[in-house]
């Protein structure tokens, strides 16, 4: 007994398979929402990727410069006063890319003045000033953080009270 499969016509009077294909088969529209969705999916991705390179990537940066800086001075052996010039600069520099840090603050006058004095400073005046610059970094991102987007807001205020 043959099965009913084998019975089938095949061929060109087969109502599945036409004899003629059609020359243009016209917009295939599940493939171009496809590819929209992961064009859009892919600018999602970009646009994260900017915002946060934007916003958290230079403290992060920053904040692994000053922990390798802080580990670098716990590490070395030079003379005292040669080691302690190295590090005022060292600080001024760090200082100097510190992101988010209002550069007329009190600790940048502390800063400025502990750097450019012509007395020694000792190692663990350093250190205080390296941590309490570190301190005062952080406050100052996470007040700019709380005040959303900085960038349009002021502007948006401005036009309403005009």
């Amino acid at each position: 007994m043959s099965a009913p499969f084998d019975s089938a016509p095949v061929g060109p009077a087969d109502p599945i398979e036409p004899l003629i294909w059609p020359m243009d088969p016209g917009v295939d529209w599940a493939q171009l929402i496809v590819w929209l969705g992961w064009g859009l999916l892919g600018l999602v991705f970009i646009l994260a990727w900017w915002l946060w390179r934007r916003r958290f990537a230079p403290l992060a940066r920053w904040q692994r410069q000053a922990a390798r800086l802080q580990a670098q001075w716990q590490a070395t052996a030079l003379p005292g006063e040669r080691l302690a010039d190295n590090q005022r600069w060292q600080l001024y520099a760090l200082f100097q890319s510190a992101p988010y840090l209002d550069a007329t603050s009190e600790s940048h006058q502390r800063l400025q003045s502990l750097c450019f004095s012509r007395e020694p400073v000792s190692r663990e005046t350093l250190e205080q000033a390296l941590e309490a610059l570190q301190q005062a970094v952080m406050h100052q991102a996470r007040s700019h953080r709380s005040n959303g987007w900085t960038r349009w807001r002021p502007r948006v205020v401005k036009r309403r009270t005009r």
